[in-house]
């Protein structure tokens, strides 16, 4: 009885060491740049002159005040945007 209840505990505890390691695993390659900490008036201030260049109402140079922002969620550039971005940089 005594064995039995062993191997189970062994079992459950190398189940749970496993989900554990693979959890962390998942983290730490799903956040990426996002450790970048940005302030909420910083943040505010930057989401405002993504959305103006996407709204083409500022030049994609106006990006560059906005940077840490657009290096932690890239995905808030329109994709229009983003290609001339890309192509800007590669010049």
């Amino acid at each position: 009885m005594k064995k039995k209840f062993w191997i189970s505990l062994g079992a459950v505890a190398l189940i749970l060491s496993t989900t554990a390691v693979i959890q962390a695993t998942q983290q730490v390659n799903t956040t990426g740049s996002s450790d970048i900490k940005i302030s909420k008036e910083d943040y505010l201030r930057m989401s405002a002159i993504i959305k103006d260049v996407n709204d083409g109402e500022l030049p994609i140079s106006a990006l560059k005040e906005a940077q840490p922002l657009v290096d932690k969620r890239p995905q808030m550039l329109s994709a229009e945007v983003a290609n001339e971005l890309r192509n800007s940089n590669l010049e």
